[in-house]
């Protein structure tokens, strides 16, 4: 990526994380135009309609920046996360699973993804998948010294669900 182009996607970021919803959307929407071969700035473009509740234009945006291949792994992490979340907004369900399963696959231990996931899964009807996905996430990513004591027990329930 050009240093041109990484100055404009760190411009737009400011004004995203300034709260300028509208500008940053415009702003993406013509570094679009100007780079549409970018994965980067298909991303941040997704980002800002996502934010403004426009999942409907943010979802062809993630699939390209997916498609175009993301190299950093946090922002595929993000765009997957942010596809499958929107997909799960717009009440498609079957293709949220295919997107956070894909961010599954390549982030196992994610909590992000996991927390998804099991959102996905409840939205499917898949309660007790959805509940062994978020108790392993939890015993993984809790620094709390009770859960030290039980971790064991839980763990073997959370991997016997009958799912």
């Amino acid at each position: 990526m050009s240093k041109t182009i990484r100055d404009e996607i760190k411009k737009g970021r400011k004004m995203i994380q300034n709260g300028d919803g509208e500008g940053s959307t415009r702003f993406f929407k013509n570094l679009v135009n100007k780079h549409p071969d970018s994965a980067e700035i298909n991303l941040f473009a997704g980002m800002t309609n996502d934010n403004l509740g426009q999942e409907k234009k943010a979802i062809p945006l993630y699939e390209k920046a997916i498609d175009l291949g993301l190299n950093d792994k946090k922002e595929l992490r993000d765009c997957l996360v942010s596809l499958a979340s929107s997909y799960l907004i717009e009440g498609d369900h079957e293709n949220s699973l295919k997107a956070i399963e894909k961010a599954k696959a390549k982030f196992p231990n994610d909590p992000v993804v996991s927390s998804f996931l099991a959102l996905t899964l409840c939205e499917l009807n898949q309660a007790e998948k959805a509940v062994k996905e978020l108790g392993i996430a939890l015993l993984k990513e809790s620094g709390n010294p009770d859960f030290k004591k039980f971790e064991k027990p839980l763990r073997e329930y959370f991997s016997e669900l009958d799912v």
